[in-house]
């Protein structure tokens, strides 16, 4: 299965192989992590630091509407 990903990539920063990177997911009760961490500034230290951040978007949360939320859900 695809699982898409957001990349937040520091200002200045050009990744590569030697890039430090930290994968994130989160995916429950259809809410769309991100932007409430994001708003938070929960990544704010590693962004400055030059960390590349990969956001996974997992079937759990919302961010690609109700039938995706749904299609990744165990059956009831």
């Amino acid at each position: 299965m695809d699982v898409p990903i957001t990349l937040i990539v520091p200002d200045g920063v050009k990744p590569s192989a030697t890039t430090p990177l930290m994968v994130y997911a989160y995916g429950e009760y259809g809410d769309p992590a991100i932007a409430g961490w994001l708003n938070r500034g929960y990544f704010e230290p590693l962004l400055k630091r030059g960390v590349v951040i990969a956001y996974a978007h997992v079937r759990g949360g919302f961010d690609k509407g109700l039938s995706w939320q749904k299609a990744g859900s165990a059956p009831e």
